[in-house]
C-alpha cells in the first residue's frame, strides 16, 4: 500500500491498528513483502512493514526472485529481518477476469502470499487446537520452513544465515508444518481412556481424546503438559519438543480418588448450592489450569490458594447457611446450607386385651 494509495506508512494512518486488532482477534494476518528487489531494504510499503504482519517473498523454481523484495524491515525506530518466509511467486498459474474459464501466469509477492495463507488454514484445519493461536503459528511455520541460503548481504546480515534479509525463514513446507512433534497414550489400569482431556501451557492449549491417543504440532520449546481424567488426580509433566523429531509421553492413571462434593472448572463452583448434614464434611477440587480458594464470607474457613488439582476439606459442626467465595477471583461465588437430622419417633397405640 504506497503513499499513492494514501498508505502513510506511519502509525498515523490506522491501518497498523487495524493489523493489530486483526492479529488480536486470532487471525493471523499475511502480507506480501512487495515487487522493489533485487536492492536491500526494498519492503518499505505497509503491511509489510508491521511487526505484527507475517511477510512473504517469493521464489521461483529454485531461487529467490529477483523482483522479490528484501529487509532489513525498518519501521517506527526499529529494525528486524524481513520477509519472514518465501513461498512460490514466480510464474504462478492463476485465473483472470476475462472469462470465466480464463488463466494465465502472473509473477509477484502477491502470488506467494496466498501460499502461506493457505498453508496455515491446513495447519489449523489439521490441528485445530493451534487455531487463533498466532504466535505458536508463527513459528511453527518458520521453524519448519526449508532453510534457504543467498550470496546476498542486507542490513550487515549475511545470507548465509538463517534468517536473513533475502529469505527470512526460508521456503514454506506444508507437510512439515503440520508434522506430529508431540504423541502419546493416556491410559486407566492398562486401558485406553475413553475420556480425558491434556492442557498445553503455555500458552495454553487444550485437546480432548476418545481414544486415549493423542498427537500435536508445537514449535521448539519447553511445555507444562497436563493429563486429566475424571476421578483421578492431574498428572502433569515437563516436554521438552524439538521441531523436526518427535516427542512421546504417555500418562498412566491408576488409583482413582476420592469424589469431590463441590468441583472447581471454569472459574465456579459446581454445584454452587449444596445442602450437607451437621457433622458432615465438604471437598473442593480445582480442576482449573488458574489457581483458586474457597473461603467462607464469614471467617469460617479458607483454603488458600489451590493449585490444579488440589483439594481442600471443611467439617461443619453446626447448622447455618455459609456462603463463600474465591479470593483470587471475587466473582466466583457457591452457599453451603448445613441442616440439622430430624430423629423422628413414632409411637404404636397400645392395644389390651
Amino acid at each position: 500500500c504506497p503513499p499513492s494509495e494514501e498508505c502513510a506508512g506511519t502509525p498515523a494512518d490506522g491501518i497498523q491498528t487495524a493489523v493489530q486488532n486483526v492479529t488480536n482477534a486470532g487471525i493471523l494476518f499475511v502480507a506480501s513483502a512487495g515487487n522493489r528487489g533485487s536492492s536491500c531494504d526494498t519492503i518499505i510499503y505497509p503491511p509489510a512493514l508491521y511487526p505484527e504482519s507475517f511477510t512473504v517473498g517469493s521464489y521461483d523454481s529454485s531461487n529467490i526472485s529477483n523482483f522479490s523484495s528484501r529487509g532489513p524491515v525498518m519501521y517506527n525506530g526499529s529494525t528486524r529481518v524481513g520477509p519472514d518466509i518465501t513461498a512460490p511467486g514466480s510464474n504462478v498459474r492463476s485465473a483472470t477476469s476475462d472469462s470465466a474459464s480464463s488463466y494465465a501466469a502472473f509473477n509477484g509477492t502477491s502470488m506467494a502470499g496466498p501460499h502461506v495463507a493457505g498453508v496455515a488454514a491446513l495447519l489449523w484445519s489439521a490441528r485445530p487446537e493451534l487455531r487463533g493461536q498466532i504466535s505458536l503459528t508463527r513459528q511453527i511455520l518458520q521453524q519448519t520452513a526449508v532453510d534457504t541460503t543467498s550470496t546476498q548481504t542486507c542490513g550487515g546480515t549475511p545470507g548465509s544465515s538463517i534468517p536473513n534479509n533475502t529469505c527470512g525463514y526460508g521456503k514454506v513446507d506444508a507437510l512439515a508444518a503440520i508434522a506430529t512433534t508431540l504423541q502419546g497414550r493416556i491410559t486407566v489400569n492398562g486401558t485406553a481412556a475413553t475420556t480425558a482431556t491434556l492442557t498445553i501451557s503455555a500458552p495454553t492449549l487444550q485437546l480432548n481424546t476418545s481414544t486415549g491417543a493423542y498427537s500435536t504440532t508445537l514449535p521448539s520449546g519447553m511445555y507444562l503438559v497436563t493429563a486429566q481424567v475424571a476421578g483421578f488426580a492431574p498428572q502433569t509433566v515437563n516436554v521438552n519438543i524439538t521441531s523436526g523429531s518427535i516427542t512421546s509421553q504417555n500418562f498412566a492413571f491408576a488409583t482413582p480418588i476420592v469424589a469431590a462434593d463441590v468441583t472447581i472448572a471454569n472459574f465456579s463452583f459446581t454445584p454452587q448450592n449444596l445442602t450437607v448434614n451437621v457433622g458432615d464434611s465438604v471437598t473442593w477440587r480445582n480442576t482449573d489450569p488458574a489457581a483458586h480458594t474457597s473461603t467462607s464470607d464469614t471467617n469460617v474457613w479458607d483454603s488458600g490458594a489451590l493449585a490444579m488439582g488440589a483439594d481442600f476439606s471443611f467439617t461443619f459442626p453446626d447448622a447455618g447457611v455459609f456462603p463463600y467465595h474465591c479470593d483470587i477471583h471475587s466473582g466466583m461465588m457457591g452457599t453451603i446450607t448445613v441442616v440439622r437430622q430430624l430423629n423422628q419417633k413414632i409411637y404404636l397405640p397400645l392395644v389390651v386385651k
